[in-house]
C-alpha cells in the first residue's frame, strides 16, 4: 500500500487523524520509497508509516513491507553509524551549522511557531505600555 497526496487524494484523506509525533520526540524517519518524504510519527508506533506536512496535513501512507525471517535463524540488519559533526571538530562555524541542522530538523509545527511570536510580541506590548504608563519612557 502507497498512497500520496497527488495519485490518491481520497485515500490519504482517510488518515488525516493520525497526527505526527509531538515536537522533541524521536521520529521514525523512515523513507518513502518513490520520493524525498520521511514518516513523521514517533519511533516503534504500530501501523503504517504516514508522512505529513504543513499544519499537520496527511501527504503520504505507506507499509514498510513484510521482512521474512529465515527458518535457521537470526534476521540481520546492517547498522548505520551515526554521522555527526561535532563542534569541537570544525570550530565556531561547524558549530553554528550544527546548530542550524538540528533546529531546522527539529521544527516545531508551524502552528506552535506563530503562536509563540504571537506572545512575544504581547509580551512586549505590554511591557511597552507598562513603562509608558510608570513614565519611564
Amino acid at each position: 500500500m502507497k498512497f500520496t497526496i497527488e495519485d490518491n487524494p481520497e485515500a490519504v484523506r482517510r488518515y488525516g487523524h493520525i497526527k505526527p509525533a509531538s515536537w522533541g520526540a524521536a521520529r521514525c524517519s523512515a523513507g518513502y520509497p518513490e520520493a524525498e518524504r520521511s514518516c513523521t510519527l514517533e519511533r516503534d508506533h504500530r501501523g503504517p508509516h504516514v508522512s505529513h506536512g504543513r499544519f499537520r496535513k496527511v501527504l503520504a501512507v505507506w507499509d514498510a513491507g513484510v521482512q521474512v525471517q529465515p527458518a535457521g535463524g537470526k534476521v540481520k540488519v546492517a547498522a548505520k553509524p551515526p554521522s555527526r559533526i561535532r563542534p569541537w571538530d570544525g570550530g565556531v562555524v561547524a558549530a553554528l551549522v550544527s546548530l542550524a541542522r538540528r533546529v531546522v530538523k527539529n521544527a516545531p509545527p508551524m502552528e506552535a511557531t506563530l503562536f509563540l511570536i504571537f506572545f512575544l510580541g504581547m509580551v512586549v506590548f505590554v511591557l511597552d505600555w507598562t513603562l509608558r504608563i510608570l513614565g519611564l519612557r
